[in-house]
Order: C-alpha cells, then structure tokens, then sequence
C-alpha cells in the first residue's frame, strides 16, 4: 500500500488489509487488520508516507476524527520536512 500511495499520490484506505490486493504483510506488524496510508506532498510532489495501521478489521480509528487526525499528524509532517529543506539550502 506504501508504494502505490508513494507513486499516485492517493490515500488509501482498507479496513481488512487481507481483502486489499495491494497490502503486502510485514513481518514486524503481524497484527494488522486494517491500515490507512497517506501521501505527504509539498506542492504536487510527494516526500514521504504516512502509515497507520490498526489492529481491530474494520477499525474505526479510521473513520470520522481518527482520519481528520491523521490528516493533521500529515500537515505536520510536511511542515516539519519544509522547514528541514530550507535549513539545508
């Protein structure tokens, strides 16, 4: 899932990642179940993923509040990779 957000830009959601075909299990995450992945963009150019994952299928950590704070902890993340490249410039 980390790769295709990473290449298309997209967010992808799966509430049961062994119903997703592009969830490839790691073996120090054995318990996921379900899992959100974000693309991290400054401008139209994607810097890095953002992935969650969660134990409970159908996680509704997902949902609602759990995804506007995911999108948050995003924000976040790119501000703190925009400020990182201006000090290396």
């Amino acid at each position: 899932m980390v790769a295709w957000v990473a290449s298309t830009g997209q967010p992808l959601l799966a509430n049961d990642v062994n119903a997703e075909p592009r969830y490839l299990p790691h073996h120090a995450l054995p318990d996921t179940q379900a899992e959100l992945t974000v693309s991290l963009k400054i401008g139209e150019g994607v810097i890095g993923v953002l992935d969650l994952q969660s134990a409970a299928n159908d996680a509704r950590f997902f949902t609602g509040k759990g995804r506007r704070r995911a999108a948050i902890r995003a924000a976040f993340a790119v501000k703190a990779a925009r400020g990182c490249r201006l000090l290396y410039q």
